[in-house]
Formats: structure tokens, sequence, C-alpha cells
């Protein structure tokens, strides 16, 4: 009977990952499609906007949820409803996954 190998990776530190503060993230959204993410309307094209923002600042900054809710006038409890329904709406509505993919190839290219 053979033993396990297991491949031991590195250590390398996610810093360069995590390192966007939400306050850049959220102007670089807004450059790239051209909405006030902090307006309170609730046009899906705003909520799907926000979706697309929570989920980029909890990916790439160090924040925690009320402070993402705070850079857009939400709260803690928005911020996670906002990341389920952007992996739901990701994984089953394609027109929602082709609008995200080009926000977030224009905030990552830098427009």
């Amino acid at each position: 009977m053979n033993a396990a190998t297991f491949e031991i990776k590195p250590f390398v530190p996610r810093e360069k990952e995590r390192s966007w503060q939400p306050i850049k993230l959220k102007e670089a959204i807004e450059a790239a499609t051209g909405l006030d993410i902090t307006h309170p309307k609730r046009d899906r094209r705003y909520t799907e906007t926000r979706f697309i923002f929570f989920h980029l600042a909890d990916k790439h900054s160090h924040a925690r949820l009320g402070e993402i809710g705070r850079h857009v006038k939400r709260t803690h409890a928005t911020v996670i409803h906002g990341l389920k329904q952007f992996n739901s709406l990701y994984q089953y509505d394609l027109k929602f996954r082709r609008y995200a993919d080009e926000v977030i190839g224009k905030v990552m290219t830098g427009i």
C-alpha cells in the first residue's frame, strides 16, 4: 500500500490581492457604469451594480461588511444579502453575468 503524497504549497501572503480601499473601488465602479450607487433607487441596474460593488469590496479589501455598506449608505445586512444575490444571479442569470463581467473588466483594467 502506497503512502499518500501531499504537496505542500508555500505560504503566499494575500496582501496584494486584498489591497483596495472600498472608496476607490466605489469610485471606479461609478466611473465604469455612470451610476451613483449611493442613490436610494431600487431599480434593477442600481441594485445589481451595488451587488457587484459588494462582491468586489468583500473580495479585494480588508473592510468589514458594515464599512462596505456605509460607503453606499446601506447596513451590513444589506451587504450580506447583496453578496448572496450576486452569487445567485451570477450563476443563473446570463444577462447579469455579462453585465458583471463587463463592469469588473473595466474596473480591473482601470477603464
